[in-house]
């Protein structure tokens, strides 16, 4: 009988250790800046295939980004919301701490996370259909102190009217921005959430560029989007 129950209690222990970690959820940690810990926050969902997805969010600059990739690996987790500023951590078994490290301008600082709710992920914004000529992907370079660069911004117009788009740092680890978008005629004007930026330009009569000005702030600079073909996108 001791025999037995000893055979059981392995069989439990082995079935309770084989639990996946199911990492979904609210998540709020800090990174150990030294003097200057910074507060984040992550929300782990999956999609309709099962895949993890999620956006990370800075409550100081009120700016929420979609995470770019997000894999589990047994306890292992990586994400990132640019390729530049990556996230490695373990997940404690029972999924609701994990701690780990992350590359922040060069320097490797340590971060810890706590679960606390549920995943609070908000749906892309949409906007309004556009014409044929806008639709599509946009390239240019924003030029300001001293410093360039490259943006890229797609439009995609939806089966049910709506458009999504999206901008896209190519310099800053690809950070990726929801946007809203309204067209006026040859007019075409960007805003996004939290982070308070905005663009107005108007179409050319050829349709292969949008020139107008793009303001942040106190800050206001020209940008010519070009329509890009398929291999300048890339």
């Amino acid at each position: 009988m001791k025999a037995i129950a000893a055979a059981i209690l392995l069989v439990t222990a082995s079935a309770a250790h084989a639990q996946p970690i199911d990492p979904t959820g609210h998540w709020k940690g800090t990174v150990e800046i030294p003097n200057n810990p910074v507060d984040f926050e992550m929300d782990l969902t999956r999609d309709a295939r099962g895949m993890l997805i999620g956006t990370l969010s800075a409550a100081a600059d009120h700016l929420t980004v979609p995470l770019l990739k997000v894999t589990l690996q047994g306890s292992a987790l990586e994400f990132y919301g640019r390729t530049d500023q990556q996230f490695h951590a373990d997940v404690l078994p029972s999924g609701k701490a994990l701690s780990g490290i992350t590359t922040l301008a060069g320097y490797t600082l340590p971060f810890s996370m706590g679960r606390t709710g549920d995943a609070k992920i908000e749906p892309a914004p949409t906007s309004r259909a556009v014409t044929k000529d806008l639709d599509g992907t946009w390239t240019g370079t924003l030029s300001a102190d001293g410093k360039s660069l490259r943006l890229r911004v797609t439009i995609a117009n939806q089966p049910d009217g709506t458009a999504l788009a999206q901008a896209t740092s190519l310099d800053e680890g690809g950070l990726t921005l929801p946007l809203v978008i309204s067209q006026n005629g040859r007019q075409l004007t960007i805003e996004t959430r939290g982070l308070a930026f905005s663009y107005v330009g108007t179409l050319n009569g050829a349709a292969t560029e949008l020139s107008g000005t793009w303001t942040q702030g106190a800050t206001s600079v020209p940008l010519v989007l070009e329509h890009a073909t398929i291999e300048s996108a890339r």
